[in-house]
């Protein structure tokens, strides 16, 4: 999934060994960041008015930043993928039914 290899990335940058299971704030907070990722690559691509953050490299700069904190104010509100994410994430740590091999059956 796109999700792990980003979570993974979050996860390491965060100081997290990957290779044991992540504590659940560890998790809600990379998928929180996760969240803000996505929205500000979707901010992104919305342009603001003519002026409204001033022209040139400055206007450039500043507009970024708007999109970026509006992204993690957006996240930090909820859009609801962050929970998905975890949702998703807890049903991969659960081992499934059909994986489960009983005694004596071949």
């Amino acid at each position: 999934m796109i999700y792990d290899s980003l979570l993974t990335y979050l996860l390491q940058n965060k100081g997290v060994e990957t290779t044991s299971k992540p504590p659940e704030r560890v998790m809600e907070k990379a998928a929180t960041e996760f969240e803000a990722l996505f929205l500000y690559e979707i901010l992104k691509q919305i342009p603001l008015r003519d002026g409204m953050m001033g022209k040139g490299l400055g206007g450039e700069v500043y507009e970024g930043l708007f999109k970026m904190e509006l992204s993690r104010e957006l996240a930090r509100r909820g859009t609801g993928l962050k929970e998905m994410i975890l949702r998703n994430l807890k049903q991969l740590e659960q081992p499934s039914a059909d994986n489960k091999t009983t005694s004596g059956e071949l």
